[in-house]
């Protein structure tokens, strides 16, 4: 026997025999408080409905159907997955750039965007060395990764260093796990990561320091956020903070 929660509530009129209700049919009656329900609790995904029981419906004659699927689709249940996500940050759906890469992660491991499919992949560009917009970015994924709960092994964040100079394997292999275990870095050749770079859009250039031979690197300071089927959707400027970040991962589960 399955476990049954029951998470809100709601009915139809009462009608008697021959009464005012009498010419509604069944399935319209009963797509009623399915559409209050649905009104009443917006962050229910209402997609992941795969049954619907109901008991004491009459089907006799032209009624003969299956009421409690029927109601359902009269509420409008069948439209909700027409409808395109509403994203807090950039929408990029459908534009030609930003299709694949190729690198090796911090184990040594090669990698393509296609590894990844299946999963919402949140492609950012750093360097270790960096001291403010990396870190925080990194920390506010890690954050959006814990307030996602069970859902989070459904995504993957992905840093591609700019500064492959410095950022070794082994430093890649220190540094971007160290705010989530499921992180991984990304590091190419100089040529490499061009190539990479120009496919995303993305600048970077190297910034002399104060000290001789020293430098920072300037950098585009945003994500790129990928559907399960590998299609680049979202740009994610700094800043936003998590909950829009959760919030538009969760459109793309």
């Amino acid at each position: 026997m399955r476990d049954v929660y029951i998470c809100d509530a709601i009915r139809t009129p009462i009608g008697r025999f021959g009464g005012g209700l009498s010419a509604v049919r069944a399935d319209d009656l009963a797509a009623v408080p399915l559409k209050a329900l649905m009104a009443r609790n917006p962050s229910v995904d209402w997609n992941a409905v795969d049954e619907v029981f109901f008991g004491c419906a009459n089907q006799a004659g032209e009624d003969n159907r299956n009421v409690a699927r029927m109601a359902l689709l009269l509420a409008g249940c069948d439209k909700l997955s027409n409808q395109p996500p509403s994203f807090k940050n950039t929408d990029l759906t459908g534009l030609d750039y930003a299709k694949d890469f190729a690198l090796t992660d911090h184990t040594g491991k090669p990698r393509t965007l296609a590894d990844f499919k299946g999963k919402v992949v949140v492609v950012f560009f750093g360097f270790t060395h960096c001291p403010d917009v990396c870190p925080t970015t990194l920390a506010e994924m890690a954050g959006a990764m814990k307030a996602l709960g069970p859902q989070a092994d459904d995504v993957q964040v992905l840093m591609v260093t700019v500064d492959p100079e410095r950022d070794t394997q082994q430093l890649l292999a220190g540094y971007v796990p160290a705010f989530d275990k499921r992180f991984i870095g990304l590091r190419g050749t100089p040529e490499q990561t061009a190539a990479v770079a120009k496919e995303f859009k993305v600048f970077y250039a190297k910034v002399p320091g104060k000290e001789p031979g020293s430098y920072t690197m300037d950098h585009t300071a945003a994500s790129y956020v990928f559907d399960r089927n590998g299609k680049v959707r979202l740009f994610v400027r700094y800043g936003q903070g998590v909950e829009p970040l959760v919030h538009d991962i969760k459109q793309l589960l």
